[in-house]
């Protein structure tokens, strides 16, 4: 018996009681610094830009890209030997022939 009601004074004290200061301001400062770093991220994502090098790639892709669109719709001589390539394969023989142009 005596058990049963320590329990029942222990559980009492513990519902009715605040929680400390400290543990109350705790949640808004977690979500503030959520808050403040995900606006960081998204400025960093926004700020990016291409190096060269990337853009240059990009150029690339686009060309070799339009050729492949070319070639499959058979506007161009060179389709017979490109009908059954695949566009990774593709991509990769007219990026080496462009990079080649370049430099």
């Amino acid at each position: 018996m005596r058990i049963l009601f320590a329990f029942m004074v222990f559980a009492a004290v513990f519902a009715v009681s605040p929680p400390p200061a400290d543990a109350q301001n705790k949640p808004a400062v977690k979500t503030e610094a959520i808050k403040n770093d995900t606006a960081k991220t998204q400025d960093a994502k926004q700020k990016r830009t291409a190096s060269p090098a990337q853009e240059a790639m990009r150029e690339r892709q686009r060309a070799c890209a339009a050729e492949w669109k070319t070639v499959k719709a058979g506007k161009t001589a060179s389709s017979a030997s490109t009908a059954a390539t695949t566009w990774p394969k593709f991509w990769s023989e007219c990026n080496k022939r462009l990079k080649q142009k370049q430099g």
